[in-house]
């Protein structure tokens, strides 16, 4: 059955519109951040201070993760290609966002984008704030958010994942086969298992449609953006 907004109190927890953004730092996104470049990944990032079973996820179970500037959270230390593959792709296990190649050396206007992560009890954020996409190209910007919440109160590794689409303005890179942001091998978005079996894809995701996930949901009452999915037993579906 559908859940109503009034089922999901965190919609108003630490909030300011769509976007957590209660985690410190300068922008409310958290105090650590990815630096500007391009193609970048965090160092392994460790899950057990939020999550103390780790996170299942399609067989397996993971205590660390990277964050990807290419908008990817990945389950393994494969680096993913910065032109999306569709899914199943051959990357790893993943959750996407919004996987496609983006850009955060924006000259000029140092801490006005960039990748940030933060954490508080019980919930691992990590938010791509104004990123361009490649080469260079600043005149589109995205704003979009994973949130994580654990769920170990229903079993060991269980969680929620929050997908919250502020800004979509782009969907590829120049090296993708688009022009000024759009065409060619546009973005992908879900969740992947990395088996070449098992995977979720959110609508349009692939297709100029992605756009679109700034302007729809699956929860039903909940502000256009929000999109959440539920991970038990390793398996992913929507509420």
């Amino acid at each position: 059955m559908r859940k109503r907004l009034r089922d999901f109190p965190a919609l108003h927890d630490g909030t300011c519109g769509l976007l957590q953004r209660d985690l410190g730092g300068t922008f409310g996104f958290g105090a650590w951040a990815l630096r500007p470049g391009n193609e970048l990944a965090s160092t392994l990032v460790p899950l057990t201070t939020v999550f103390q079973s780790g996170l299942g996820f399609y067989g397996g179970r993971y205590y660390y993760a990277l964050v990807h500037g290419i908008g990817v959270f990945a389950f393994s230390s494969r680096t993913p290609t910065s032109t999306p593959e569709p899914f199943p792709a051959s990357q790893g296990p993943m959750i996407a966002p919004w996987w496609a190649h983006a850009d955060l050396r924006v000259n000029g206007r140092p801490g006005e984008s960039g990748v940030y992560v933060g954490e508080r009890p019980g919930r691992f954020v990590a938010t791509w704030y104004n990123v361009g996409f490649w080469a260079l190209h600043f005149n589109r910007l995205n704003t979009f958010q994973l949130v994580l919440r654990d769920r170990s109160d229903v079993g060991a590794g269980d969680f929620d994942v929050e997908l919250r689409y502020y800004k979509c303005a782009w969907t590829t890179g120049d090296d993708g086969g688009g022009t000024d942001g759009y065409g060619g091998r546009a973005a992908q978005a879900g969740f992947d298992s990395g088996n070449g079996r098992d995977y979720l894809a959110l609508p349009g995701a692939g297709t100029a449609a992605v756009l679109d996930l700034c302007r729809t949901t699956n929860v039903a009452g909940a502000p256009m953006g929000f999109w959440q999915y539920l991970v038990r037993g390793g398996h992913v579906s929507s509420p």
